[in-house]
């Protein structure tokens, strides 16, 4: 996987896509709001950094047999972002 973070994920998955590039998202819910872990007790907030980043983050395109075209023109997708 190749995570990255911006405050502007959402817009950038967007872009990505309508550039043919597939995005994925992990842990959309930080893992302490997930159902779960309800019974915890833990509320939005408990874990501030966890919160942040389940909202920035979002994994690019990687994989063994990428080839150097398809790397190339992802990196060109993201510049001109």
């Amino acid at each position: 996987m190749f995570i990255t973070r911006t405050e502007y994920r959402d817009e950038l998955v967007n872009y990505l896509k309508d550039n043919g590039i597939e995005t994925l998202i992990h842990y959309l819910i930080p893992i302490h709001l997930q159902k779960a872990y309800k019974d915890f007790g833990y509320k939005a907030g408990d874990f501030s950094v966890a919160e942040i980043i389940s909202k920035t983050v979002l994994s690019l395109p990687l994989w063994y047999e990428m080839s150097d075209d398809e790397i190339n023109y992802v990196i060109s997708v993201l510049n001109k972002w």
